[in-house]
């Protein structure tokens, strides 16, 4: 049976006013005169009502029948006019706010510091949390990250970071309280370095283990990864990837994993015609221990898991109506969230589709809430509560307290990051560091002494095949919940042993049609037909990246095709927080390559052309780094000053240019200038000038000439 999924709109307007999928029903839409999200109605009728300022700005959202806001937002502080300063969320009363995110900028946009505030009661508020950041220069590289610490007058950990002259990272150093020589003292991340193409090659961690990495010459695609320790000689973690199959062709798709340092641990794979993994082998090559076979309905729903020799099994029924499991046990509700599953268990949710309870039987194994922007901020399993700050870097730490009080909680765990790589843990002053593979699992634990204390390893789909500890960052980093077994991706959450999420996919064909201000952080931008363009598996709003599990990952439980990991981690998740530009975790790479599709219909696809692009950000900055050694262009409050700015964006075209066509340079090199200079009086002027030089590349007579018949 063929199924449907069908789409109205507002008539002249083409607004999107309804839309129909198999597994959550119906949704519809209504608008304001200018055409803002007023109103959205699900399938159990819930009414999401949007409240908006005189510029469109998003100032509120409730839900029915709430007579208040269950989350509000505050702009325009006076010296951080545009930008977003608050946001608060609300009781189930309305009474009082619960948790208030509050964020604060330098004259250049640059974020300085992200607050949670939390309140038990209505009153003082219980603890505050609360990270700051420096920055070195225009180009924004982040320079320090000073950590939350709850308990007042507590040590507060404070990381600094270098860069080379290419503004990449080289170390990330660790100490207390703002001061060296306070122990720790020490290099978490030292001797990174880089390929031509601005990859990764090498690292040091803290303990002292080096990661190399070896990628194919004409694909730049990762070929071993192995992390070894100097003294004495021995190899920690070593895998080869092979990619190119039987018949000799390389389309991309992994074909064979190789532990070099155990055979038995080895991995191959096969897939069906739809791209799909059909098979996986695990041992030996020809004698494995372990062969799994994969099946599908038409739809992308994983009917069977065949196993030969250890390891799981599984098999569902599915209704080919809506795509949800049909197998005795498993329930859904209106909205398409698995509300039931074997063993008595029961999954709640609230009103936003987010998941707030699991329990078995009697017994709740864990409950969770949520901040404004849709994070889980805390969760309480049997007598401790956990809370969790998310900042802009990522998750920084985790900090617990008894369930049931109002105490200040204590930190319990932090985290460091390398881009999106959490690569070190602090736990009870413990330091453990995260070896992990191109998908960004954890395979190897090791403690300060480079013993390995943990090792682990998965089926295709996340479910673990061995473990000799537990800890929770495991399957492609997500955030492994031991009460539950269930992975948090920020947006939903993902059943590893079903090899599919939990809930519906919040970015599909109906929401990529509706208003910016009503769609989630980090939301991908594309449009109807770029989401068209990719495979038919795509619609299935719970399969697992389109069941390719081997080759995509997806850090936000949005879009399977959002990442491709055949190339390396960082690829797949975006820009390095404290590499290329500076701004932390989604905001740089993204922003460009989202922007870049929005305004100008630029949109990088592969790795290739993402590296490309900062190729061409490395070349921006090379051009200034030479009209900086220029002292005749560096005169304050002169016209001569404004010349290096128009020499920069003339020889933007001429010597970074390759490829990308004049208008998309522009593009590009407006969208930079916006990233690196946004607001100030003085940048806006050397924005100006630079793009004025950019058509100045086309004139015979050359970039300063030019630049001079401008008034510069």
């Amino acid at each position: 049976a063929a199924q449907t999924r069908s789409f109205s709109y507002v008539v002249s307007r083409g607004w999107l006013a309804s839309e129909t999928h198999p597994e959550n029903g119906l949704t519809q839409y209504a608008y304001t005169t200018e055409g803002l999200l007023y109103t959205k109605t699900d399938a159990k009728g819930t009414v999401t009502r949007y409240r908006y300022d005189s510029l469109h700005r998003v100032l509120g959202v409730r839900y029915d029948p709430n007579a208040f806001d269950d989350v509000s937002f505050t702009y325009d502080n006076p010296t951080e006019i545009g930008r977003l300063k608050q946001v608060d969320k609300w009781n189930a009363t309305g009474s009082f706010v619960t948790d208030r995110h509050i964020y604060g900028y330098d004259g250049m946009g640059r974020m300085t510091s992200e607050s949670l505030v939390h309140w038990d009661a209505s009153g003082p508020s219980t603890f505050v949390l609360s990270a700051l950041y420096q920055y070195n220069n225009k180009l924004g590289n982040l320079t320090q990250i000073t950590y939350p610490n709850p308990q007042t007058g507590g040590a507060r950990r404070t990381l600094n970071l270098t860069y080379n002259a290419l503004g990449r990272l080289t170390t990330i150093h660790n100490f207390y309280n703002g001061t060296t020589g306070v122990a720790p003292d020490f290099d978490v991340v030292s001797g990174v370095s880089y390929n031509v193409g601005g990859t990764v090659d090498s690292f040091t961690y803290g303990n002292g283990l080096v990661e190399n990495r070896t990628y194919d010459a004409n694909r730049v695609q990762l070929t071993n990864l192995k992390v070894t320790n100097p003294s004495p000689a021995s190899t920690i973690m070593d895998f080869s990837y092979l990619y190119t199959d039987a018949n000799g062709k390389n389309n991309g798709q992994l074909q064979q994993a190789t532990d070099n340092v155990d055979t038995t641990r080895t991995q191959q794979y096969s897939y069906d015609s739809l791209v799909r993994l059909s098979q996986f082998k695990l041992g030996p090559i020809g004698s494995p221990s372990t062969t799994m076979n994969f099946t599908y309905d038409p739809y992308g729903n994983r009917t069977a898991q065949a196993t030969i020799g250890p390891g799981p099994t599984m098999n569902l029924t599915y209704d080919s109506a809506t795509n949800r499991i049909t197998t005795t046990g498993y329930g859904y509700d209106l909205n398409g969230n698995l509300t039931n599953a074997p063993s008595s268990t029961v999954y709640a949710y609230d009103l936003g589709n987010r998941l707030t309870s699991v329990t078995v039987g009697a017994t709740v194994q864990g409950s969770y809430t949520y901040n404004g922007m849709g994070l889980r901020i805390s969760k309480t399993v049997g007598t401790t509560q956990t809370f969790y700050f998310h900042t802009q870097v990522g998750l920084l730490g985790e900090y617990q307290r008894p369930a049931g009080t109002t105490q200040v909680p204590s930190i319990t765990k932090e985290y460091v990051y390398r881009g999106r790589q959490a690569l070190a843990t602090i736990a009870s002053g413990a330091w453990t560091y995260n070896h992990m593979d191109r998908l960004g699992s954890t395979r190897k634990l090791t403690d300060g002494n480079r013993n390995v204390i943990i090792t682990r390893d998965y089926y295709p789909f996340g479910e673990e095949s061995a473990s000799t500890s537990n800890n929770e960052k495991k399957f492609t980093g997500y955030y492994r919940d031991q009460e539950s077994n269930l992975d948090y991706a920020l947006n939903r959450y993902y059943r590893s042993d079903l090899g599919r999420f939990m809930a519906t996919d919040p970015f599909n064909i109906g929401s990529i049609q509706l208003p910016c201000g009503s769609k989630g952080s980090g939301f991908p931008a594309m449009s109807v037909p770029d989401l068209l363009s990719n495979s038919a598996q795509i619609f299935n709003l719970y399969a697992y990246v389109t069941n390719d599990s081997v080759n995509k990952i997806d850090p936000f439980g949005y879009m399977p095709n959002f990442c491709d990991a055949q190339y390396s981690y960082e690829d797949c998740f975006g820009v390095t927080p404290w590499g290329n530009i500076g701004e932390s975790r989604s905001s740089t790479r993204e922003r460009l390559l989202f922007n870049f599709y929005l305004n100008y219909g630029i949109r990088p696809r592969r790795p290739s052309q993402i590296r490309r692009l900062l190729e061409f950000i490395n070349c921006f900055r090379r051009l200034y780094q030479e009209a900086n050694t220029k002292p005749e262009w560096n005169v304050p409050d002169h016209a001569r000053d404004k010349m290096q700015h128009c020499w920069v964006g003339c020889e933007l075209i001429n010597t970074c240019g390759a490829g990308w066509g004049t208008v998309g340079l522009a593009a590009i090199g407006k969208e930079v200038l916006d990233l690196f200079l946004p607001g100030h009086t003085s940048e806006v002027a050397d924005a100006i000038a630079t793009t004025v030089g950019i058509p100045c590349s086309l004139d015979p007579a050359g970039c300063v000439a030019c630049c001079e018949r401008h008034g510069y």
